[in-house]
């Protein structure tokens, strides 16, 4: 819930910054890259792009589930 929704929050009303998902993007590297790519595939309507550096994207069934609720929807 922090990354998801407080931090942007947090970020929006104190820093001149769009909320417009259009202008949205989310990055990560290594394990940060999973976090993004976890994101990315469980919110898409919040995200323009993602942006994956060194992810660690296959470690079994929390991946394997948030890509199979985003290939459903």
């Amino acid at each position: 819930a922090f990354l998801a929704q407080e931090l942007p929050d947090w970020l929006s009303a104190n820093f001149p910054i769009s909320t417009d998902p259009a202008h949205s993007y989310i990055a990560g590297l290594s394990m940060g890259g999973y976090g993004a790519a976890f994101h990315a595939f469980t919110r898409p309507q919040d995200y323009a792009a993602v942006g994956l550096f060194s992810p660690y994207l296959f470690n079994g069934r929390m991946f394997d589930a948030a890509l199979r609720q985003s290939m459903t929807e």
